[in-house]
């Protein structure tokens, strides 16, 4: 990680902690889908404990349509405010500039995580136990992957009138195969005990450093198209 990519990061944090309007929105989704679910599934009478194998999908679920609202504000900033030009003149790679929006979204990200998994603690009295550490690993690196790839396609769609149609139409068919289903089932291993972690987080990973690379190959053009 660049001490460019670390100065975008932290602009990117700072104007967060001022406006606070991503984070208000996100952890609001977050919450309203599992409320949705809560109520869906149980009305009154909480019974996530009976049911484990729902505990991974609506984790997942939720995490990744709040991670869609976080990726699509991530380039808003200079969009709106014609920064664009001045991110370019900075004495620093684009490969960088990447660096530093992926590190942002992924921490931004990172609090969704946590909030999601305090949510379905509360909502639905769920206990994680022991596995609780690796379920973060779990969510770390399928966050990861993630946002590694959701990244480089917002950069791609920030000029677009719809971006926001656009990211979602471009990014959901990428990532679904390669980010949700993996991370649903990695996650379902951990919160049921059973089975192999190993080959979905191999395609975690995987996907993951794909998505870096393809950043380093594309991202200047990119920015610079």
């Amino acid at each position: 990680m660049t001490f460019g990519a670390l100065r975008i990061a932290q602009k990117d944090l700072n104007i967060e902690l001022r406006t606070r309007e991503r984070m208000t929105s996100m952890v609001l989704l977050s919450l309203v889908i599992i409320l949705s679910f809560r109520f869906a599934f149980f009305g009154f009478d909480v019974n996530l404990t009976g049911s484990p194998e729902l505990v991974a999908p609506i984790l997942w679920t939720t995490i990744f349509f709040a991670g869609l609202v976080g990726l699509e504000s991530s380039f808003s900033y200079e969009k709106e405010n014609k920064y664009l030009d001045g991110l370019l003149l900075l004495p620093t790679s684009r490969f960088s500039i990447y660096l530093g929006k992926m590190l942002s979204n992924f921490l931004f990200l990172v609090v969704i995580d946590v909030m999601t998994v305090v949510f379905i603690i509360a909502f639905f009295a769920y206990d994680f136990g022991g596995d609780i550490l690796t379920l973060f690993l779990v969510l770390l690196l399928g966050t990861f992957s993630f946002v590694a790839m959701g990244t480089l396609i917002s950069g791609m769609t920030m000029s677009a009138r719809t971006r926001q149609s656009l990211l979602q139409i471009a990014l959901i068919p990428l990532i679904v195969f390669t980010v949700v289903i993996p991370a649903v089932v990695a996650t379902s291993t951990v919160v049921i005990g059973s089975g192999d972690l190993a080959p979905d987080l191999r395609i975690l990973g995987g996907f993951g450093i794909l998505s870096l690379l393809l950043a380093y190959l594309l991202f200047g053009h990119i920015l610079e198209g």
